[in-house]
Parts: structure tokens; C-alpha cells; sequence
């Protein structure tokens, strides 16, 4: 889910020097937004999803025994 905002974000910050850009630079951009979204995705997988899973596991064994 936040491969989208990842992908949007730095696509607005790369949009004004994309003007005069070569393959190479799109190259380099590509592999930056998807090393960027790889890396967002595990930090929002740590720091949230994570802890929701074991938080829901935790109530559903109280109150479901």
C-alpha cells in the first residue's frame, strides 16, 4: 500500500529534473524508487503491520479461547 505513495512522492521531487535527463538518469531513478519502496514497505511492515498482527492474534486467543 505504500509503494504508491512511495513511488508518487519521489516522482514529484525527480519531475523537474527529468526535464533534460538521459537514459542513464532514468535508469538510476528507476533503481532509487525501487530500492526506496522496498525499503519504505519493510519499515511500514516493521513498525506497523507487524505489531497489528501480533496485537489481533493476542485478542483474538482472549477472547476466543
Amino acid at each position: 500500500l505504500t509503494h504508491i505513495l512511495t513511488l508518487s512522492l519521489l516522482g514529484r521531487v525527480w519531475a523537474p529534473y527529468a526535464i533534460e535527463s538521459t537514459l542513464m538518469d532514468n535508469a538510476l531513478v528507476l533503481l532509487l524508487m525501487t530500492g526506496a519502496s522496498i525499503c519504505v514497505a519493510h519499515f511500514t511492515y516493521r513498525l506497523i503491520e507487524a505489531p497489528l498482527m501480533r496485537l489481533s492474534h493476542m485478542w483474538r486467543t482472549r477472547l476466543f479461547p
